[in-house]
C-alpha cells in the first residue's frame, strides 16, 4: 500500500514539473495575441489605397497618368539656328508672283510698242528681287540705265550698270543680270518708270547716236493698305 502511494506521488510530482517547463498552451497563445508588434502581419488582398496627409517621400519608379489639361511653364526658350544659305520671307504669306517688260531710252530714241513707264495695282507693293535684260548703243556710250520708283509718298532713283559705248556708227550689244530688293508703291499712274545713263558724249556720221536698254523686272505683290500720293 505504501508503495502504491509513492508511485502515485511520483506521478503529480512528474506532472507538476512537467507544467511548469513548458506551461499550458491555452494560456500563452492567449497572451501572444493580446502583446502588440509581437509577430510580422501579412495582408493578402493587396494594394491598398492609401491617402497622403502632408509632406511624405516616395521612393523607386512611379507610373502618373494624366488627368484633365496640362499646363507647362517653360524657364527660357533655346535660340533658333539656321542653316547658311536659309531665307525667312517676313512678309508670308502674302506672296504673289509678279514681272513686267519696259523699255528704257535716251530723249529721243524710242522703243516702239514696249512702254517705258507702268502702274502697280491699287493696295499692292511690288517687290523687286531681280532684274535682267540687254542695251544697244550706237555713237554713243551708256553708263546703265535708272529704275525710279515711288515708295511711302516719295520717288527713288535707283542705278543699275551696264557700261557700253560706240563710235563710227559702230553698235554693241551689254547683256545685264542683278539680284536686288527694290519696292515700288502701287496705286499712282506711270509711277515707275526706267531711262538710260547716258555718259555724255554722241556721234553723227551715217547714222545718229541711239541707245535703249529692254528690261525685266521679277519679283513679288503684297497687299498693302493704302499709300500717300506723291508731292
Amino acid at each position: 500500500m505504501n508503495s502504491r502511494r509513492r508511485s502515485l506521488a511520483v506521478a503529480v510530482l512528474g506532472l507538476a514539473a512537467m507544467a511548469a517547463v513548458f506551461g499550458f498552451p491555452q494560456s500563452r497563445s492567449t497572451e501572444t495575441a493580446t502583446t502588440a508588434g509581437s509577430a510580422p502581419v501579412t495582408v493578402v488582398n493587396t494594394p491598398l489605397p492609401v491617402t497622403l496627409q502632408g509632406t511624405g517621400t516616395v521612393t523607386g519608379k512611379v507610373t502618373a497618368l494624366q488627368g484633365g489639361s496640362w499646363n507647362v511653364g517653360v524657364a527660357t526658350l533655346p535660340a533658333v539656328q539656321l542653316a547658311p544659305g536659309t531665307t525667312v520671307h517676313v512678309d508670308d504669306p502674302a506672296r504673289q508672283a509678279y514681272s513686267l517688260s519696259l523699255c528704257a531710252t535716251g530723249d529721243t530714241e524710242s522703243c516702239g510698242v514696249n512702254p517705258t513707264t507702268a502702274t502697280i495695282p491699287l493696295n499692292k507693293r511690288f517687290v523687286i528681287e531681280f532684274v535682267s535684260g540687254y542695251c544697244f548703243v550706237r555713237n554713243t556710250g551708256i553708263h546703265g540705265w535708272t529704275l525710279t520708283a515711288p515708295l511711302n509718298g516719295q520717288s527713288y532713283e535707283h542705278m543699275i550698270g551696264d557700261k557700253i559705248s560706240a563710235s563710227d556708227d559702230d553698235s554693241t550689244t551689254g547683256l545685264f543680270s542683278d539680284q536686288t530688293r527694290i519696292y515700288v508703291d502701287g496705286g499712282q499712274v506711270d509711277s515707275l518708270s526706267v531711262g538710260v545713263l547716258a555718259q555724255g558724249f554722241s556721234e553723227h556720221h551715217d547714222y545718229g547716236p541711239e541707245a535703249y536698254c529692254h528690261v525685266t523686272l521679277s519679283g513679288y505683290l503684297v497687299d498693302t493698305t493704302s499709300f500717300p500720293a506723291l508731292r
